[in-house]
């Protein structure tokens, strides 16, 4: 009898200490350069499963003991083995289709072509863009990686994308080729007539943001810190800056340099000590390497 219970606690022993031992497991998900998971590995290096994509998402090879669990797939979004459709946040979407299944909750833009489609995905090019969940904040796949090292870094530009991503307006961003490092511009909506407003109860359609951040080093060169000093930024600092111009106009309006201007700097600066403690702060009327006082 003895023997026996000393056999069950050692059973017991060995199951408890398996179940912790796969309680402490550790899988690393490989992403593509639009944020889809590819691969998944284990702390030995292991490579289990990989999976591909068609252009809009339909998976190639639909492993499905692949993520063991886990759902994300095409660009990271929630994928449903039971609808076949993959869950944005504001719309399901079918891969297969490269549609959403309802319209798009911002208004239509005359500012914006692709608006007109009330069901397309990314501005019909997914090669070059992604749509995070269906509603306003569209990046380039090429500025993927800077989005997601800046918000993954940086409290202050995490809660100012998701301030964005909640407003009833679109957010372009995407790579561009400034001189200065980067910009952030508004674009008019359509502006209605006296007679669509009185009698056709129609209003100006809604304003977008085309924030645009050069990728080449050299336009990162030329900033002027506090001290006076030049130094070089980074496309995540420049990005934060932009977000913070982002920021003022969603909160107050103005995108002018006499209120707006300052006020991105102080943002980036706030950003930049997040990013990294050791980094020079940007003078917040000559940071741009011209004087902006007189503004």
């Amino acid at each position: 009898m003895k023997s026996k219970i000393l056999n069950l606690f050692a059973f017991l022993a060995l199951l408890l200490a398996g179940h912790a031992q796969a309680a402490q497991s550790v899988t690393f998900y490989h992403h593509d350069a639009l944020g889809s998971v590819i691969a998944k590995s284990d702390a030995d290096g292991y490579l289990y499963l990989n999976e591909e994509y068609q252009p809009y998402g339909e998976k190639i090879y639909a492993a499905d003991d692949f993520f063991g669990g886990s759902d994300d797939w095409y660009t990271g979004k929630n994928y449903s083995e039971e609808l076949d459709l993959t869950y944005f946040g504001a719309r399901w979407y079918d891969a297969k289709q490269g549609r959403f299944l309802s319209i798009d909750p911002a208004p239509v833009s005359l500012a914006s072509i692709h608006s007109f489609n009330r069901y397309h995905y990314a501005n019909s090019n997914p090669y070059k863009y992604i749509d995070p969940d269906g509603r306003e904040v569209i990046v380039s796949a090429e500025m993927q990686l800077t989005v997601s090292n800046l918000v993954s870094e940086s409290d202050t530009a995490r809660s100012i994308v998701n301030k964005l991503d909640g407003d009833p307006r679109k957010f372009y961003i995407r790579s561009g080729d400034d001189p200065s490092g980067g910009s952030a511009t508004v674009v008019a909506g359509r502006r209605t007539s006296l007679f669509e407003r009185m009698f056709l109860g129609e209003k100006d359609g809604p304003d977008s943001m085309d924030i645009s951040i050069n990728l080449d080093p050299k336009s990162h060169a030329g900033f002027i810190d506090e001290q006076g000093n030049e130094f070089t930024s980074s496309a995540e600092r420049i990005l934060g800056h932009e977000l913070g111009h982002a920021r003022i106009w969603v909160d107050s309006g103005h995108v002018g340099l006499k209120v707006n201007q300052a006020g991105a700097v102080d943002i980036e600066n706030k950003i930049a000590k997040e990013l990294d403690s050791d980094l020079p702060m940007r003078h917040r009327t000559k940071g741009h390497g011209s004087d902006l006082s007189n503004y």
